[in-house]
């Protein structure tokens, strides 16, 4: 978790929706 975006956090919770 060192060069991760933001976005790839917040994508992968709204794909596990």
């Amino acid at each position: 978790m060192a060069k991760i975006p933001l976005y790839t956090a917040r994508n992968r919770n709204n794909h596990t929706s």
